[in-house]
């Protein structure tokens, strides 16, 4: 299965991330396990089924557990990083868009949906802000995905998993 084999190999590039960057590895690593997890979630709510991943251990290691954590519904949260698993993420409810969008975007509309896939990048921001004490504009938060998006893509074209 390609996809599969995308997903492992995304996996082990965010895993191998730290020898391959060098001085600016931490930053960029952190913005990269979370546009991975907001994307793993995502797919893996798209699919809405448990299809047996050949490398699941591996694709879940390579997320953020804590972002994932705080994707998750209140009181659904997952107890440890080995509690994290594909059957989880498609059977724990998403947490509303009042508790994890950043502030200024909570309206009383939004406040008790349940977040949509995919993920926006609001998600991220508000993961930032609230749980790390991160301010970001949005304008950075689509800067760093498009550098994560371009250095995944020129990864998956070396190993010849995407055309």
């Amino acid at each position: 299965m390609v996809m599969d084999e995308q997903l492992y190999e995304l996996a082990s590039m965010i895993l191998n991330y730290v020898g391959r960057e060098g001085g600016r590895k931490n930053e960029k690593l952190f913005y990269n396990k979370l546009f991975y997890s907001s994307a793993i979630i995502s797919y893996i709510k798209l699919l809405d089924e448990d299809v047996g991943f050949r490398h699941e251990r591996d694709i879940m290691e390579a997320m953020h557990f804590l972002f994932t954590n705080f994707c998750t519904a209140k009181g659904e949260k997952y107890k440890s990083r080995s509690a994290l698993t594909v059957s989880s993420i498609i059977y724990k409810e998403l947490g509303l868009k009042g508790d994890i969008f950043p502030k200024e975007k909570v309206t009383e509309k939004n406040r008790k949906e349940t977040l949509k896939i995919p993920l926006e990048n609001e998600v991220v921001r508000g993961y930032l802000e609230r749980e790390e004490n991160i301010s970001v504009t949005p304008a950075r938060i689509s800067q760093r995905m498009k550098e994560y998006r371009n250095d995944m893509r020129a990864l998956l074209r070396e190993k010849d998993l995407l055309s």
